[in-house]
């Protein structure tokens, strides 16, 4: 369906929604700390870049570290706009009058939730990467990719199996 055939609802955020919004920004607090509190003791070298194993496989001067931050904070300021308007999303069901509060809704939760996951995704990165740099760590832990991807691709679909629910709840 068009996105001008899809209704525009202004919704409420739930207690769900700003939960997760908090974990966000307690997640982009943090990696501000760290970035404080360990940028003086960092060697000159750090970790830039880690191979599927979670290892070390690139370096780069210590300033690399702001970059992480900046990517997390682009990738959350770029959520947070396009939650705001999920007429304009593309939906696995036809959007019309009925069922188009609770698809909205759906949606911008499983945006909410994947921004907090991401943010923790990139807060994780960064504290390691310090331990690393430091020598308290080897790396993010041969885990950590597999671990991430099952979390974004399993918010997806659970998100996809609400909107189909919904969806067939709307048909009843």
């Amino acid at each position: 369906m068009s996105d001008e055939k899809k209704p525009v609802i202004k919704i409420a955020y739930s207690k769900l929604e700003k939960a997760f919004e908090v974990i966000s920004l307690i997640g982009i607090a943090l990696n501000v700390y760290i970035i404080l509190r360990y940028y003086s003791v960092l060697p000159d070298t750090i970790p830039r870049h880690y191979g599927a194993a979670g290892v070390p496989d690139g370096y780069s001067g210590k300033s690399f570290l702001f970059f992480i931050p900046i990517v997390m904070l682009s990738l959350y300021v770029l959520l947070t706009v396009l939650s705001r308007f999920p007429h304009t999303f593309n939906y696995a069901v036809e959007i019309n009058e009925e069922n188009a509060k609770a698809q909205y809704h759906a949606a911008r939760i499983m945006m909410i939730i994947m921004k907090a996951e991401i943010v923790c995704c990139f807060t994780y990165i960064e504290g390691k990467t310090v331990m690393v740099a430091l020598g308290k760590a080897t790396g993010l832990g041969i885990g950590f990719l597999p671990v991430f991807l099952i979390i974004i691709f399993g918010t997806i679909g659970v998100y996809i199996n609400k909107s189909l629910k919904i969806n067939k709840k709307e048909k009843i």
